[in-house]
């Protein structure tokens, strides 16, 4: 991934700990490991993190089919963070599946895979 593909990632994280209105430490959280495990500079994080205090932008598609699994797997992770799973968080993840075009029942795998590494 290039740095700005990686704050697309990081940034789509963002956008999906926002989306209930609420972040919690434990979303936060998910969105430092992410940084580490896709190889972020701080700066790249400090960037995504900043948008926190933006009016809520769109979210952006990565080039890679893998890489937008993957993020869509972190979101999730983000999504299921505060044991809650809001409507909005919901329907994000709803609509980014169906934009990677995933069928329900892959979406629903990768959901048990996320909650199977908690």
């Amino acid at each position: 991934m290039t740095d700005t593909e990686k704050l697309i990632y990081l940034s789509n994280l963002v956008i999906v700990a926002r989306c209930d209105g609420e972040t919690a430490t434990s979303e936060v959280e998910v969105v430092t490991r992410a940084c580490a495990e896709i190889g972020a500079s701080n700066w790249t994080l400090q960037q995504a993190l900043n948008q926190f205090g933006d009016p809520l932008p769109s979210l952006r598609a990565l080039v890679r089919f893998s890489d937008r699994v993957r993020n869509l797997e972190d979101m999730i992770a983000i999504c299921i963070a505060d044991s809650e799973l809001s409507p909005q968080e919901k329907k994000v993840i709803a609509k980014v599946a169906i934009d990677i075009g995933l069928s329900q029942d892959q979406t629903n795998q990768i959901i048990s895979q996320v909650l199977a590494q908690r």
